[in-house]
């Protein structure tokens, strides 16, 4: 993080934020046909309800290794996978402790700053 941080004229971040339902639909529709996934519209609107249109929840449940099976037209196929993404070792898990360990370095750098009187 370190090391990313201070490439910033290299690296830019843009906030992606959740899509609209019919654009989450649609993308649903080609992670799975890109991923060889079979699904359904019923289980279309039981993933948005579930991921809300967040790109990282889709792109992860439809391109997760976990994915074994190829069939998320069963439900507890997609449980299996999520469960799996939401713990060490998963994408989703990882995007998240990246994201608390860059707040936690900001937040502690901040507070060390006022503590100790050392201002920017």
């Amino acid at each position: 993080m370190r090391i990313v941080g201070s490439l910033t004229g290299l690296f830019q971040t843009y906030a992606l934020g959740n899509l609209e339902k019919d654009e989450a639909l649609e993308a649903m529709a080609k992670y799975a046909d890109f991923s060889s996934t079979a699904i359904n519209g019923n289980i279309k609107e039981k993933l948005w309800n579930l991921t809300q249109g967040d790109p990282l929840y889709n792109k992860a449940l439809f391109m997760s290794r976990y994915n074994t099976e190829k069939d998320y037209t069963d439900e507890e196929n997609i449980k299996a996978a999520y469960e799996k993404e939401l713990r060490p070792g998963g994408k989703i898990y990882a995007t998240w402790m990246e994201y608390m360990q860059k707040t936690f370095h900001d937040v502690n750098k901040k507070n060390s700053n006022k503590r100790w009187g050392v201002f920017r």
